[in-house]
């Protein structure tokens, strides 16, 4: 027994330090020893989930809680693995145990308000970072996650507040800076977020949300050059970053090139096909040109993916009064139905 424990301490260690294939050999050898030692299965899941092999690190932390059900770790952890495979119902069933063992467990907590805000119960995320905090209030994770709940309620001072929180506490943390900046170009602030884009990228030279939300920040500042070339930099990075491709054909089509703003939005479709906004861009780009009838197909197919997209369905009714293809009949339809979606 000794030895094995000797090797588990030793494994940790190569774990810790990155050493990850060693890691795993010395998990594997004491399986071998000891094919239902729960610590050797979870922390052999635990490599996986480090290298992004999600499945399989599900399927060896799942054993170990069939050996040992009464470990926190395991069901926080096993928890987070599900969060990112987008089994969240199953998620949050272990993270309540997580919390149910150990209710002074912060990270088990904070993965919680992950998952309760990914099935879009905000408040109730807000309610677990706030535990999270309570327990650690340094937990720079929880505060950049609260200020993102926040956000999305409607609260963007208090989310600020938050993200700078986070900031003071872990001042290389992109993530909360990025996030950060988002807001303040939400209040206009805009020289102050793309500080704060600049400062992520800084850290995190591969940052692809943050070069996407400079070019956000620059193209609000009027500074049209620079937003093109950062959305070209996230588009380099992460080729089917499909915002990138929208707002990318917003400017050209704003410059008046429509060809290339239309290969934009077609780039964008290619990768998410039920992208309302990239069809009704695309619709724009073609309105033009003259070429009402193709815009016209596309207003409708926008429509069809997004029924609330006004835009859409405004534009729709304009090629509908300029294409002799269409008789009165359907345009005093679509009128009445623009009026009856909208207007009222």
């Amino acid at each position: 027994m000794a030895s094995i424990n000797e090797a588990v301490a030793l494994a940790i260690e190569h774990q810790k330090a990155g050493r990850l294939q060693e890691a795993e050999a010395l998990y594997r050898q004491i399986l071998q020893v000891n094919p239902s030692h729960p610590d050797a299965l979870h922390l052999l899941g635990m490599v996986a989930y480090q290298v992004g092999k999600y499945e399989i690190a599900l399927d060896f932390v799942s054993q170990a809680i069939r050996h040992n059900a009464q470990a926190p770790l395991y069901h926080s952890n096993i928890g987070e693995i599900l969060r990112l495979l987008g089994k969240l119902s199953d998620a949050e069933v272990h993270l309540r145990e997580a919390v149910k063992l150990d209710p002074n467990y912060a990270d088990a907590r904070n993965n919680l308000g992950l998952v309760l805000y990914g099935q879009g119960k905000t408040e109730d995320a807000v309610v677990e970072y706030r535990n999270s905090l309570a327990i650690n209030p340094a937990y720079a994770g929880a505060h950049n996650n609260l200020g993102t709940a926040l956000k999305v309620l409607g609260r963007p001072d208090e989310a600020i507040a938050h993200y700078r929180q986070a900031v003071a506490l872990k001042p290389d943390f992109a993530e909360a800076r990025s996030n950060l900046g988002v807001v303040l170009q939400e209040q206009g602030r805009l020289e102050e977020a793309i500080a704060q884009h600049r400062e992520a990228l800084a850290l995190k030279p591969g940052y692809v949300d943050a070069f996407y939300n400079l070019g956000v920040a620059l193209r609000l500042h009027g500074k049209l050059e620079e937003a093109v070339a950062m959305y070209c930099q996230a588009l380099s990075l992460n080729p089917s970053c499909v915002r990138a491709y929208n707002n990318l054909g917003v400017l050209l089509q704003g410059q008046g090139k429509f060809a290339e703003a239309a290969e934009q939005y077609h780039l964008a479709l290619k990768h998410k096909p039920d992208h309302g906004e990239a069809y009704c861009n695309l619709g724009i780009t073609l309105m033009e040109q003259g070429l009402l009838e193709e815009a016209a197909a596309c207003y409708r197919r926008a429509l069809a993916l997004k029924p609330d997209l006004v835009t859409a369905h405004s534009n729709l009714l304009f090629c509908l009064h300029y294409d002799t293809a269409h008789d009165s009949t359907e345009v005093v339809t679509q009128c009445r139905e623009w009026y009856e979606r909208y207007a009222r």
